[in-house]
């Protein structure tokens, strides 16, 4: 099994993005990404949350905080103020953290889709990938697979193979399964558990959305954030979210 419980709604993803591919540039499909992912989350988090509740808590909190900070006397007269505050704030956060964790998993299950889908790309036959394997002392190599742009990497111990996994998405890393692969799976698989190899990291090409900037902003991660976080700061305060 590949595929960790993030990965389940990958195919609805998929299927939407190939609905889109042939009609809407790559930079807008990621804008569109990340106006529905701010408006399910925030959609999702104020029908969870107890938004009357949570507005009179804040009132509360911002009063305890106004009464601490006009309170002019000895440390020790403070603390009742300060307990106050602090009772203010652990209210308002129990009521906000439930809803916030819910609304906050659908955006993971996305983010996790985007990076292998805008991430990295397969090297083009005869293009060069750097794989390194883990212990060191081990040798990897990339090979590429006949008539096709995927391929497999080969890892030896000296002249003797000890592992050889093919990879047809494009993933950078390939490693034994471990418990966090029930969240999140490897689309290309997992080493087996007896091979001597723990982890065989890929250098991949990566997938350019933006053509200026240095090249951790060409990605899709820093246009993603800054378009998902104007678009959820919009749909916040049209919606009046507190």
């Amino acid at each position: 099994m590949t595929a960790g419980l993030l990965d389940l709604p990958a195919p609805l993803f998929g299927a939407v993005e190939e609905a889109l591919a042939g009609h809407v540039p790559p930079l807008w499909r990621l804008g569109l990404w990340a106006a529905l992912a701010a408006l399910v989350s925030i959609e999702l988090y104020r029908m969870l949350s107890p938004q009357r509740r949570i507005a009179a808590a804040a009132a509360d909190l911002r009063r305890a905080q106004g009464a601490l900070a006009a309170f002019d006397g000895e440390f020790r007269d403070a603390l009742p103020l300060m307990r106050r505050t602090m009772a203010a704030a652990g209210r308002r956060l129990a009521m906000v953290f439930p809803a916030s964790i819910a609304a906050a998993l659908p955006i993971l299950a996305l983010l996790v889709w985007l990076d292998g889908a805008y991430g990295a790309r397969l090297p083009d036959p005869g293009q060069p990938v750097a794989v390194k394997a883990e212990p060191a002392g081990l040798e990897a190599r990339w090979v590429d697979a006949a008539g096709g742009r995927d391929g497999a990497v080969v890892v030896t111990d000296g002249p003797r193979e000890v592992a050889r996994a093919a990879v047809q998405a494009p993933v950078t890393s390939i490693h034994k399964w471990r418990w966090w692969n029930l969240l999140v799976g490897n689309p290309a698989g997992y080493l087996p558990p007896a091979a001597p190899v723990e982890r065989v990291d890929i250098d991949l090409p990566r997938n350019e959305l933006v053509g200026v900037g240095p090249p951790w902003m060409r990605g899709w991660e820093v246009p993603f954030l800054l378009l998902f976080t104007v678009f959820a700061l919009v749909a916040r305060r049209a919606r009046r979210v507190v």
